[in-house]
């Protein structure tokens, strides 16, 4: 099972005490202030879910990142082969690590 960052870093938050996570207090009585609301856990929900979304947005954005190399890398590879193709992934990986 694929775990989200957030869930990793959930669960490590989970099993480290209190004392062991740096500005804890500090950190949650800012929480109202930064979001306007004095109810805590509406804070924590708001928290939640903004988190959530920018890990979304960044999965998304790591993905057209890492489509956008593919095929940059299969497209130059074609251009030096006369428009062939590598015949495996590990061909490519074999010359975009000697062309870097």
């Amino acid at each position: 099972m694929i775990s989200r960052i957030s869930d990793i870093w959930l669960e490590e938050l989970g099993k480290t005490t209190i004392p062991g996570i740096p500005n804890y207090i500090t950190t949650i009585k800012r929480i109202p202030e930064f979001f306007n609301e004095e109810n805590l856990l509406m804070c924590m929900i708001l928290a939640f879910n903004f988190g959530e979304l920018r890990g979304r947005e960044c999965e998304r954005d790591l993905i057209k990142r890492n489509a956008s190399a593919c095929f940059y890398n299969m497209r130059s590879y074609a251009d030096a082969h006369n428009g062939e193709l590598p015949n495996s992934q590990e061909d490519l990986k074999k010359w975009v690590h000697h062309h870097d």
